[in-house]
């Protein structure tokens, strides 16, 4: 009996956080800065630091392709989605940025941004 118990919990717990196939219709939301998973360089700032500086950014992807970028200033532009290679390409003026998706379940997603090591988690708001 407790077998089966456990094994309903962590089928339960598992089915919660299953990835499911990113696309244009699903990334669309606001999206908000969750976490920092994998670290890169610390450039002499600690992690505690790093995450209290990106508190309060989002990523808003719209229907219509366009975008916001929330970081001190909104920025506006535009956005497509790259299915093969999970790469989300949000062009804001002359500066274009790349998201790589790393893994999504529809209400988080694993973002690391151009060729960057440190990865961030996003919730969807």
């Amino acid at each position: 009996m407790r077998n089966i118990f456990i094994f309903l919990l962590f089928a339960a717990v598992s089915a919660g956080a299953q990835t499911v196939e990113p696309n244009d219709k699903n990334l669309v939301g606001k999206w908000v800065f969750k976490d920092i998973v994998t670290e890169g360089k610390d450039n002499g700032v600690s992690l505690k630091e790093r995450k209290e500086l990106l508190e309060g950014v989002f990523l808003l992807f719209r229907d219509d392709k366009t975008c916001v970028t929330g970081f001190i200033v909104d920025r506006e532009g535009t956005w497509t989605f790259d299915a093969a290679k999970k790469v989300i390409t949000v062009k804001e003026g002359m500066k274009t940025n790349t998201w790589t998706i790393h893994s999504f379940t529809g209400k988080e997603i694993l973002l690391s941004r151009n060729d960057a090591i440190q990865t961030i988690l996003f919730a969807k708001d």
